[in-house]
C-alpha cells in the first residue's frame, strides 16, 4: 500500500485488480462534463489516442471534483481499474449514510436490508434547521 497526499493506491494481486482511492477536491468553479469528446473516440474508430486520453483525464475530474459547499465531508472516492466485470471482489464498505428525506423509498430499503445482509451500519442524516447543520443518527452500528 501506498499513501500519497491526494490518494491511497492499493494492488491486490490475487485478483489484478487496481484499487486507487482518491481525496475529492473541492472547488468554486466546477465546470459541465460533456460526453463530446467520449463519443468521437469512439465513433472515429477508437484510433486517436489524444482524443481519449483527453476524454479519459476530463471525466476523471469530473469524478473527483464537488463544489466547495461540501468540503466539511472531507470524502474519498475509490476508483477500480482492471475489473472483469463491474462488481467489486472485496468488501470495502462498512457503513452507509441515508439522508432522512429518502427514508421512506424502496430504495432506502433495499439499502438497509443489503446493510442488515453484510453487517454494515446505517445513519440516518438528518438536518438541523436551528443551526443550519446534520446530526446523524445509528440505525445500524457499524462493525
Amino acid at each position: 500500500m501506498i499513501l500519497t497526499k491526494q490518494k491511497v493506491l492499493t494492488s491486490i494481486d490475487k485478483k489484478k485488480m487496481l484499487l486507487n482511492t482518491y481525496r475529492v477536491l473541492y472547488s468554486n468553479t466546477v465546470t459541465e462534463y460533456s460526453f463530446v469528446n467520449m463519443l468521437r473516440y469512439i465513433l472515429t474508430g477508437k484510433t486517436d489516442k489524444e482524443l481519449c486520453l483527453k476524454a479519459n483525464l476530463d471525466l476523471f475530474a469530473q469524478l473527483m471534483t464537488k463544489e466547495e459547499d461540501w468540503s466539511f465531508e472531507k470524502e474519498w472516492r475509490v476508483m477500480l481499474t482492471n475489473l472483469p466485470s463491474n462488481q467489486v471482489p472485496i468488501d470495502l464498505v462498512s457503513g452507509i449514510i441515508i439522508d432522512e428525506r429518502n427514508m421512506e423509498t424502496q430504495e432506502a430499503e433495499l439499502l438497509i436490508n443489503l446493510c442488515k445482509e453484510r453487517n454494515w451500519g446505517v445513519l440516518i442524516r438528518k438536518t438541523q434547521y436551528i443551526n443550519v447543520s446534520h446530526r446523524y443518527e445509528e440505525l445500524i452500528p457499524s462493525r
